[in-house]
């Protein structure tokens, strides 16, 4: 990547043609087209965690450190609160029907409509510090561990504690 030594990404998200990144060092998010070798901000963001829309790689979904989700756009013009969102701070969006969140405390839940209205699915113990939702395993790490769901995250069971 273009930037090494010179940014902290701290949330990557890859999409069809883009890539998406958030340097914590300067608050900045960052976009490619290119596959890193070179970037152009979309602006200054609080931004913990990324998802790109499946439908719309230039429509981002981001969580903030107070556990706002927000729509952003590829553009840098438009930054919205979506309404009616639970606090979280990780998110993954694998498919158009299929949006995954977890709260700072482990609470898991689900979006069919891409984050228009939400289903507390579960928990997992501790507090979350990755994710990753594919079609028949859903993977969340926290500081107790990475625990691994394939019931759509109404079960989790250990891999590493």
């Amino acid at each position: 990547m273009s930037l090494t030594g010179r940014a902290d990404f701290h949330s990557l998200e890859a999409t069809e043609g883009r890539l998406y990144g958030y340097d914590a060092t300067s608050s900045r998010l960052l976009t490619s087209t290119d596959r890193g070798r070179s970037w152009e901000s979309l602006g200054r963001h609080d931004v913990l965690d990324l998802a790109a829309d499946p439908r719309d790689p230039h429509r981002l979904l981001a969580t903030n450190s107070t556990g706002t989700l927000t729509v952003l756009d590829a553009f840098g013009a438009s930054a919205q609160s979506v309404d009616g969102a639970p606090p979280l701070a990780l998110i993954d969006w694998p498919a158009a029907d299929l949006l995954v969140g977890v709260d700072p405390g482990g609470v898991v839940y689900s979006s069919t409509d891409g984050g228009g209205s939400w289903d507390r699915t579960s928990n997992v113990p501790g507090a979350p510090h990755a994710i990753d939702v594919d079609e028949g395993a859903w993977l969340v790490a926290t500081d107790r561990g990475i625990y691994r769901s394939e019931d759509d995250g109404r079960k989790w069971d250990p891999l590493l504690t």
